[in-house]
Parts: C-alpha cells; structure tokens; sequence
C-alpha cells in the first residue's frame, strides 16, 4: 500500500470523526460549555472575602466604640446584628446568621484615653478556615489603622507622621500589578478544561465504535493501528486547539481584558502537542469502559489526582514534600506552567523547554502504553 493511499484512508477515518463528533449534540454541547460558560464563570469567582457578615456586641456604649464599629464597613464586612448580650453569639454562630462577632468590652474608652492597652475579643467561625484566615487579616489591618489613629489624636499629628519606627517595604508586583484574581482564576479553568476534554473525547470517540460493534470491523480494516489512532486524536486536537482559542479571544479577552504577552502562536502549538500527549490517557480510559457514561465516570478518576497534583488547587511549595514529587507524573502540572509563562510572562522556549521535554516525554509514555492496551484488547 502506497504511503498517498494510506493517507487517503487515514483523511476519510478522520473526516468520519469530525461529523461523528458534530452530530453528537451531547459532547458538542458539553465541548462549548466548558470552553465557554464554564471558564467564564470561573472568572467571575473571586478568592477575596467580601460582605464578611459581622454582629457586634458593644458593651461600652460610647462614641470610641462606635468609632471602632465604623471602621468594620464595606467592602470588606457588613453588619448583620448589634447583639445586647453575651448569650446571643451562640445562635448567630451556630445558626450562621453571623462569621464573626466583635466584642467591644466595658471600659474601652476609659482604658484607650489613658493610654493603657485595651482588649477586644474578636470570635470568629472557622468552619471555613480560608475565609476565616482571611477575613482575620482583614481584623488585624483594621485595628492597627485604629490604633495608628487614636495615638495620632494624642499626640497631634496625622498617623503617618507618627515617630513609630517601620519598615519601608516597597513592593512591585510583575504580570499582574493590580492583583487581577480573574485572570488567574480563568487561566487555570480554561487549562483544566483543556485537560478534561483531551481525555474525553478521544476515550468517547473509541468507546462510541464498541457501543455500536464497529471497533471489529476498524480492526480487520487495511488501516494500520497507528493510522485509526491518528484518525481519532487529530480531530480531537484539533477541536481542543480550536475551543482553546475561542475561550481566549472570544470569551477571556473581551469579559477581563486578558494580557497576552508572549507568542500565541506558540501558545496554541504547545497546547496541540499537550492535547495530543494527552490523549494516550484517553485511549487508556476507552480500553477499561464500555459505555460513554462508564467514560465520563473513569475520566472523572483518571483526572482528580492529575490535577490535584499539577499545583491548580494546592501550590507545590505547601504540598508534602512526597506529593511534590509525585507532580512530575501530572502533564497538566508543564502545561500550567507553559501557559502562564507565554500568556501571562511573555516567556519563550528558550525559558520553558524543561517544561515542554518534561511534558513530552511523559506523554510520549501515557499515549505508547495507551495504544499498546488498545491493541492488546483486540489482538
């Protein structure tokens, strides 16, 4: 068989996928909204903590203490309840009508005017110990700006002239200086989402030919293994590639003002190659499952520990030090870092070819040990 017509075969298997995947309005449906909505609303979630519902307990009763009060305001609190005894805290923790409840004590004002250190309790649910940690920050910057402020009363001078000796930290933050959480936060759903959808199609496109008993007649086929492996993931690249760029320029651009600092082009190359390594894990999914919920199912298993361990979720830094060496086997843990170093740094390869050879090699061996399982389940 001449190498033009094994391409010919080869192009024809490919075209089948593409109208196969078209007409399959479930995982077409499933493809644009993950490369759509679902990357958009990641966006829109935000890791600060804001409206934090605060209830205040004020057993002074005196303008400092209402002074202090106004100082817990929006953004970052907002006042639920002004309770009148020590025993209603238990409700509005336990029934979480409050997260946090500020106890002014009786004697506030007298104790601040004469200079001695005054006490306040600050009770906090740490149900969720993220917000919590987080909204006690919150606390601690508002009470040292208090503080800064009523010794500048007593002494005369405004706060920031104050004689209290600090340190000048002078911070510059690069790639992102006004702390854009959307950016991030959206980068790394339109990369997981990638993930997902190079191991799903490729494993659905394969288990749809068992479900219908055509896999067989694949198999006894003139075509080469390689040449129906070829036929199934180079559509589905090509699909992922193409989503890839509608959620970039369509989606992330418009609704954040996404940057793209370095070379797109190489971005969406490197994308392809991640997709296409990736799909060995597809083709493993495809040897195990049957049916296409059996694959969404599998592929949900295959990819949970992929991504915990690609440093999306948890840093690398405050993982075990074990768990950090088990990232290296996580594809999507290169391509996190091919992609924020393109888009968001400007990186080249020059700079990320640890990344790109790490990925490559293990999807090299993710994609030879898929196709090997495929082909010992038909031979």
């Amino acid at each position: 068989m001449s190498f033009f017509s094994e391409m010919r075969r080869t192009l024809a298997l490919m075209r089948k996928e593409f109208k196969e995947f078209f007409r399959n309005r479930a995982l077409l449906f499933i493809v644009i909204y993950m490369f759509s909505v679902d990357v958009y609303s990641a966006g829109t979630l935000q890791m600060m903590v804001n409206n934090h519902p605060l209830a205040v307990l004020d057993r002074d009763h005196t303008p400092l203490s209402r002074d202090l009060q106004e100082h817990f305001q929006t953004p970052f609190f907002r006042h639920v309840a002004q309770l009148t005894d020590e025993r209603e805290i238990d409700d509005m923790l336990e029934f979480c009508r409050a997260a946090m409840i500020l106890v002014i004590p009786e004697g506030f004002q007298r104790e601040v005017a004469s200079g001695r250190p005054a006490d306040l309790q600050i009770i906090v649910d740490g149900t969720d110990s993220h917000t919590a940690q987080i909204a006690t920050g919150y606390v601690e910057t508002i009470v040292d700006a208090f503080n800064r402020e009523q010794m500048g009363k007593r002494l005369g001078a405004p706060p920031e002239e104050l004689p209290i000796p600090k340190l000048d930290a002078r911070l510059r933050i690069w790639f992102n200086p006004n702390m854009n959480e959307s950016w991030f936060v959206s980068l790394t759903e339109l990369f997981n989402v990638v993930m997902v959808i190079s191991v799903l199609l490729p494993a659905a496109a394969m288990v749809r030919e068992k479900e219908r008993g055509t896999i067989e007649q694949l198999m006894v086929s003139p075509l080469h293994t390689y040449q129906i492996m070829l036929a199934k993931v180079i559509p589905m690249v090509t699909i992922t590639v193409i989503g890839t760029m509608g959620s970039i320029f369509l989606v992330l651009r418009p609704a954040y003002d996404l940057p793209l600092r370095g070379n797109v082009f190489l971005f969406f190359l490197l994308t392809a190659l991640f997709v296409a390594t990736t799909s060995g894990m597809g083709l493993l999914v495809s040897t195990l499952a049957e049916t296409l919920p059996q694959t969404i199912m599998l592929t949900l298993v295959v990819l949970a520990p992929m991504m915990f361990l690609s440093g999306s979720w948890t840093p690398l830094e405050a993982m075990p030090f074990w768990m950090a060496k088990l990232t290296a086997i996580s594809p999507l843990r290169y391509y996190l870092d091919i992609g924020f170093g393109i888009l968001m740094k400007g990186n080249g390869i020059d700079m990320l070819y640890e990344q790109v050879l790490g990925m490559t090699v293990l999807g090299i061996f993710l994609f030879g040990y898929g196709t090997y399982r495929f082909r010992r389940m038909f031979s």
